[in-house]
């Protein structure tokens, strides 16, 4: 009976020993898997710090754009008005082409009236001229009668 006992006694010790060696087994899974617990938190963390860096840039970025939104509509309302002041000018540009083009036409008119007036004169100077040789000639021979 004595060996019988030894028999079970041998035999749950190996199976205690079996046990220890499967415990130390899933006590080493669970270190494993606490450590890539440790390590997944701490690449949570920096994720997490990550995050919250993105977010503040898209707040300054956010503010800045809101910034650059407000000039540009500053700009677009000068533009419209340099715009309108623009339009304003070719208008008083095209007034001006035209009375331009009215003042040339009048000069021109001027200018051949002036010659045909220059012509004229030229002709009635001629007429005086053989007028006055004509009186001339007469006082000339009433003189020598």
């Amino acid at each position: 009976m004595r060996k019988h006992v030894d028999a079970l006694v041998l035999n749950y010790e190996n199976e205690i020993k079996k046990l220890n060696k499967a415990i130390e087994l899933e006590c080493a899974k669970h270190k494993e898997y606490i450590d890539k617990l440790e390590g997944l938190t701490k690449e949570k963390d920096r994720l997490n710090r990550r995050i919250s860096s993105a977010r503040e840039k898209i707040k300054t970025t956010e503010e800045q754009s809101s910034g650059y939104k407000n000039a540009l509509e500053r700009a677009n309302e000068t533009n419209k008005e340099l715009l309108q002041q623009v339009n304003t000018l070719k208008e008083d540009i095209e007034v001006l082409k035209n009375e331009k083009n009215e003042l040339e036409t009048q000069y021109s008119s001027e200018i051949e009236r002036n010659s045909k007036l220059s012509e004229e004169n030229g002709k009635l100077q001629e007429e005086v001229k053989v007028q006055v040789l004509s009186v001339s000639d007469i006082t000339k021979r009433m003189i020598a009668k």
